[in-house]
């Protein structure tokens, strides 16, 4: 985690709390800030605010950068005309109202953690991209537990992992017997990784002219954290540049999965042994 060097060689870290005018993540930052002079913490963490308007002005002065819900609609704006270096996330709604400076501080540090590996904004904890389900009231550690080490990497051909997690969802789980095809000889694929262990997958290739992204899977017990979602990411992101127009076939019962990543249906049904498919697409 980089943070703010300080003269003298310290680090710490800086914490940026915008709301629209300002107005009420002063009186946040100010009651931050006057408990972390109490506890003898200026060499470790700093708080303050600024109204979202200038938040371009001093990004670069910070290490992360909080956001009250109701802006959510100004920072997609935003995202869409910039890109940001430093982490941004959207405080949910229930701990904007209820915010301390310990669940601030562990939230900080693990945003900032989220964005070295993943390099996105805004930052989403896993399992929470509905702001408004989010129900917990103190730091997503102490609700959840600390975010285990995570790493995506990308392959070139098949390997064992990629092997276990697809034989494991569709083959065990779902029961298609021809899981593995002459498309995964010159396929990329995508893998997620826990703590070194293997648990989501998908690969990307281009047919006849046009790039598609396949074989979406998580293993049954890792669900609910999107890793889904950033093995996608991730396999777009590789594609960026490449092409305007991503193609996936997803089953009709998963469809909605992919909508919520921004795919469109078509009119195009296919069958993969007994499976309904539909033929999406998303522009890039």
């Amino acid at each position: 985690m980089q943070l703010f060097r300080m003269e003298g060689g310290g680090l710490i870290m800086k914490i940026l709390i915008c709301c629209g005018g300002g107005f009420s993540s002063s009186y946040v930052a100010m009651r931050m800030q006057k408990e972390i002079e109490e506890r003898h913490l200026e060499n470790q963490y700093q708080v303050d605010f600024l109204p979202f308007s200038l938040i371009l002005e001093k990004i670069e002065e910070y290490d992360v950068i909080m956001l009250c819900p109701h802006l959510k609609m100004a920072l997609t704006k935003l995202l869409n005309e910039h890109t940001l270096d430093k982490p941004i996330y959207l405080l949910p709604p229930r701990i904007y109202g209820m915010m301390t400076l310990d669940a601030i501080i562990e939230d900080g540090e693990d945003i900032i953690n989220l964005f070295e590996t993943h390099h996105k904004n805004p930052v989403v904890f896993p399992g929470e991209e509905n702001l408004l389900r989010i129900k917990r009231n103190q730091s997503y550690r102490k609700t959840y537990g600390r975010i285990k080490p995570m790493d995506i990497r990308v392959f070139y051909s098949m390997n064992s992992d990629i092997h276990f997690i697809r034989e494991t969802v569709f083959m065990k789980e779902q029961g298609f017997q021809n899981e593995f095809d002459e498309i995964d000889e010159h396929c990329t694929f995508v893998v997620l990784y826990i703590e070194d262990m293997p648990v989501a997958t998908c690969r990307f290739y281009e047919k006849e002219g046009k790039w598609y992204i396949g074989r979406v899977c998580t293993l049954k017990e890792f669900r609910g954290h999107s890793y889904g979602t950033l093995v996608m990411q991730e396999a777009e992101r590789k594609l960026h540049g490449q092409t305007d127009r991503l193609y996936l076939n997803a089953q009709v019962r998963a469809s909605h999965f992919y909508e919520t990543l921004g795919y469109k249906k078509t009119d195009i049904i296919s069958d993969d042994e007994g499976v309904s498919h539909v033929l999406m697409y998303k522009e890039i």
